[in-house]
């Protein structure tokens, strides 16, 4: 009996032991069926229009925004899309990019689970400014929408530079 007590202690000291170890790890590293996708907006306005086939003159920064997006698998309480990060540099500031070597720590917030995104596109969109950007959208409150397929990997930090070409990576 006490040896049954004894293995049964052992056992539980390696179930919390495990446990804690893979909590340390989680918070300094992404896991394997986790991803961090930060975009780098490069599109300059005057190339706005012409990237969504838009007449020229349809995108007004001060009416308009541009929001990156993943589709969520499930819809509960009305959200159907995931935000992605974006820091935009049109042309005007330099060093307002996201770095190779960012520390997943200051990333953390913004990363997504494989189980929560429907599919691997990536969504851009123009909508108007005081649009609930989460929740599905009618079809007057999208100005344009294009999608690019999926080039991010789980298990990482992924970094990519939207411009007038398309989608391409920032690091490898």
């Amino acid at each position: 009996m006490k040896n049954i007590f004894i293995g049964v202690l052992i056992i539980v000291a390696l179930i919390f032991l495990s446990d804690r170890i893979y909590k340390i790890y989680s918070l300094h590293f992404v896991n394997s069926h986790e991803s961090i996708i930060l975009i780098n907006n490069r599109l300059l306005l005057d190339e706005i229009d012409s990237f969504f086939n838009l007449e020229k003159g349809t995108f007004n920064p001060t009416e308009h925004q541009i929001v990156f997006s993943l589709f969520k698998r499930d819809g509960y309480s009305l959200e159907y899309y995931i935000n992605l990060p974006v820091k935009n540099n049109n042309g005007q500031l330099a060093g307002t990019e996201f770095e190779c070597n960012i520390k997943y720590e200051s990333v953390r917030p913004y990363r997504f689970y494989d189980y929560e995104v429907k599919n691997r596109n990536i969504i851009v969109r123009v909508i108007e400014k005081n649009t609930n950007v989460i929740r599905q959208l009618n079809s007057n409150q999208i100005i344009a929408q294009k999608y690019f397929p999926g080039v991010y990997q789980f298990g990482k930090i992924n970094i990519f530079n939207v411009n007038k070409s398309g989608i391409t990576r920032h690091c490898n």
